[in-house]
């Protein structure tokens, strides 16, 4: 058995609770992404548009006007004009005019989307020729999408390991689960196709152990339990996910949670377990049961708590998971970073 900076703390979650029905880089253009849940990606047939309102880049070739603007490679962009994806631009070498907008259609991104390699900042924990467990700063996007073209962990893997560009997923290489942009800390990575379909399996089998730390305002009424209220978008806010029955398009979702520090009963320091991966999953369960996470205002909490990079007190904190290839038990535990250590030194503690 590998372990690595491992602590022991295994939350027992005797109680079930339901919530359904609870209240609860600068770019050289500006491109209008479609709204959508914060971490989704482009799917089939997505459009965006593209304005050339800068001087830099009047006159420039239609395919590297693209490619600079969605972090995709040249060769890409020239696949996009050809196949017909690029309104109003007929060729390649075609120039693009200043404050004009042209709409890109990007078709089955997930197969074929190509991105070019940008050097972004994020720590490695343990990597070897199948894996890699990062630790993924927050202000990080996981991948491109929503908006986000340029300097996603995405773009930082292939410029780091080269050889990831020859797995089949261009859009997310490697990648079998996401953390929010707001939320840091560990993540593993496929760097080969063999452990990328082994690692899918595993999550999609819940054979992978991921728990968080959160910082919620208040404290739940049971130490530990098991939320189970189904999610799926917030019919009156795109950019949020609620409890939602089923039949109205939630899907099921489970987080089991153990409070372990009560703060004079106005905030509580919890382990949360992710048992599936839904969108906003722990911040929507929480803020559901009435206990939105600290700096987290998407989901209720007060507007004037912030914190660096517009991150949410919300940490990756352990993963174990036998390892795809040598079968090897593997187990990681990373502290909180020093922004979310110093909310914690300022709250007076009431041991649970």
């Amino acid at each position: 058995m590998s372990e690595y900076n491992s602590v022991n703390a295994s939350p027992t979650c005797p109680y079930s609770l339901n919530l359904t029905g609870a209240t609860s880089s600068c770019l050289p253009c500006k491109g209008r992404w479609p709204e959508r849940p914060e971490g989704c990606s482009v799917t089939q047939q997505d459009t965006i548009e593209l304005t050339c309102d800068n001087l830099d880049l009047d006159n420039l070739r239609a395919d590297v006007f693209i490619a600079k603007s969605l972090g995709v490679t040249r060769a890409y962009a020239q696949k996009l004009i050809k196949s017909g994806c690029a309104e109003n631009i007929k060729k390649s070498s075609q120039k693009v005019i200043l404050n004009n907008i042209y709409k890109i259609t990007l078709p089955e991104p997930e197969n074929n989307f190509e991105i070019e390699p940008e050097e972004v900042k994020f720590e490695v924990i343990y990597e070897d020729k199948d894996i890699i467990v990062l630790n993924k700063p927050a202000g990080l996007v996981t991948h491109p999408g929503h908006g986000n073209w340029h300097k996603t962990l995405a773009h930082g893997l292939l410029y780091k390991y080269p050889d990831m560009r020859l797995l089949r997923n261009k859009l997310r290489p490697g990648i079998v689960h996401r953390l929010d942009a707001v939320t840091s800390g560990l993540m593993v990575t496929a760097r080969t196709q063999e452990a990328y379909e082994i690692l899918q399996k595993k999550f999609q089998a819940r054979a992978i152990t991921k728990k968080y730390l959160a910082l919620a305002h208040g404290v739940p009424v049971k130490r530990t339990g098991i939320l189970s209220g189904a999610i799926g978008r917030d019919p009156d806010n795109k950019l949020k996910m609620a409890v939602i029955d089923e039949t109205h398009g939630g899907k099921a979702a489970l987080t089991g949670y153990e409070v372990i520090k009560n703060y004079n009963n106005k905030f509580s320091l919890i382990i949360c377990s992710l048992f599936t991966g839904r969108t906003h999953q722990i911040r929507v369960h929480l803020s559901a049961l009435g206990h939105a996470l600290y700096a987290d205002a998407l989901y209720g909490a007060p507007k004037h708590e912030t914190l660096l990079n517009n991150r949410i007190f919300l940490h990756s904190w352990r993963l174990e998971f036998n390892h795809p290839v040598t079968n090897q038990f593997m187990k990681f535990c990373l502290p909180l970073p020093c922004e979310l250590r110093d909310i914690l030194s300022n709250l007076n503690s009431t041991e649970v």
